[in-house]
């Protein structure tokens, strides 16, 4: 099967291809980052390279829609929608990775704060005969509550913490239900994170839930 050389630049990494291969298909063989926001599919027009050497086919009908005719007469073309039929080489355009940004500022508008998650710290007396219950109903007994369903590994955590550290424990809540309880008074260690997944771009940002 015959093979050809497809070049990168300004990265300089070369790649032999059998004829048809997609450009984006060997641009990701060979580690190159090129955007490409619809995998491939040729909607996003976001994957751009500029052809420098050799022979390619014409452009594709999507290539007509997102690429103007200015740029496609200067040899812009879709990385998605050029398949090899011979060597050539190619210049990235837009490489993602000179594009990335970090959201650094925004609008916080008044809200309420009310988490589903809650830590309650908890300092239990010592058993005794005359109050001889289990870790786990005195801890429902001191939040007023009465648990539902527990994992496992929570109902096993409970009475050695109780025991390793002077019964002063803190629940991790949601609702009524404990998910697990730590060492000691860290209730003011309650955090959580708001993602907003967009179209093409992730925010996320760390909130504290005290």
């Amino acid at each position: 099967m015959e093979k050809v050389e497809v070049r990168f630049l300004p990265q300089n990494k070369s790649v032999q291809a059998v004829i048809g291969s997609s450009l984006l298909d060997l641009a990701r063989e060979a580690c190159i980052e090129i955007e490409s926001n619809c995998n491939g599919l040729g909607t996003c027009g976001k994957c751009l390279v500029r052809q420098i050497d050799g022979i390619i086919e014409e452009p594709h009908p999507d290539e007509f829609r997102l690429i103007s005719s200015e740029s496609l007469a200067q040899g812009v073309r879709l990385a998605c929608r050029v398949n090899t039929n011979g060597s050539a080489a190619f210049t990235v355009i837009n490489r993602a990775g000179e594009k990335d940004q970090i959201l650094s500022h925004g609008i916080m508008p008044d809200f309420k704060l009310d988490p589903q998650i809650r830590k309650v710290c908890l300092e239990l007396p010592i058993p005794s005969l005359e109050d001889s219950a289990d870790d786990l109903s005195r801890i429902e007994r001191a939040l007023n509550l009465k648990f539902g369903k527990m994992s496992l590994p929570a109902l096993r955590e409970v009475s050695g913490i109780l025991r390793k550290n002077g019964r002063k424990v803190t629940c991790i809540l949601s609702n009524e239900a404990l998910l697990g309880v730590e060492a000691g008074d860290t209730s003011r260690l309650n955090y959580g994170i708001a993602v907003d997944i967009g179209t093409t771009t992730v925010v996320a940002s760390l909130r504290d839930l005290s």
